[in-house]
């Protein structure tokens, strides 16, 4: 068998449950497909479902393109000692003061309610987490595909590697919003911030660990 059956190889296994090494990981695809599933069905043929089916979708994508960093996941002690960065786009998001993204008025209803509500809000952020890190780690192969074996340097190939990606990821979130540096130049900044360190830890502890980081940031806003 060659090296790249090996790792092909490698990579399907991963789509077994049972043997999936990135255990992180296969908790937030789980929690955040098991949560979208609940909320596209509770909201057939409003928007919201439309939204959540395309999270979905696209997760699946580029969890497919990225198989290798599940494969290749360090263990979980040092995924969890790299997914506590999540503390600096945090921090940086309070010092830069940005708008809270879910209000309190969201939450005045009756207890049970507001129990059924705080979980799809976690659901779905944890759906967002594994698609956005998914699609991130998809790029990283991309330019690799592409562009890795032209660049002999390996740090200015992850510099690159990283800002083509990160580039990519700040305009996916301004597909539904004006792409203003005036108006969101704040935002920009923290974006790049939050993505720059995301892939830090992408590379360093793998799929599981950047997507609890980018989990814990986003639930915390």
């Amino acid at each position: 068998m060659t090296v790249a059956e090996a790792d092909a190889r490698m990579a399907a296994e991963q789509l077994e449950p049972r043997r999936c090494r990135d255990k992180l990981f296969l908790f937030f695809w789980v929690g955040g497909f098991i949560g979208g599933l609940w909320m596209s069905l509770e909201s057939v043929g409003h928007l919201l479902q439309f939204n959540i089916n395309n999270l979905m979708i696209t997760a699946i994508v580029f969890m497919l393109m990225s198989l290798n960093y599940v494969a290749k996941a360090p263990g979980f002690d040092r995924q969890i000692i790299y997914a506590s960065l999540a503390v600096i786009p945090i921090a940086l998001r309070w010092v830069l003061n940005q708008p809270m993204l879910l209000h309190a008025s969201l939450f005045k209803f009756e207890t049970l309610q507001q129990i059924m509500f705080t979980l799809q809000v976690v659901s779905l952020w944890m759906l967002v987490a594994v698609n956005e890190e998914c699609f991130r780690a998809a790029m990283f192969n991309v330019f690799d595909a592409f562009a890795g074996g032209r660049i002999d340097n390996p740090l200015t190939r992850d510099v690159l590697k990283l800002t083509v990606a990160n580039l990519l990821w700040l305009l996916f979130h301004f597909i539904q919003r004006p792409f203003n540096p005036l108006q969101y130049g704040w935002y920009m900044a923290w974006l790049v911030a939050s993505g720059m360190l995301m892939s830090y830890v992408l590379l360093k502890a793998g799929l599981g660990a950047s997507v609890a980081a980018h989990f814990l940031i986003n639930v915390t806003a």
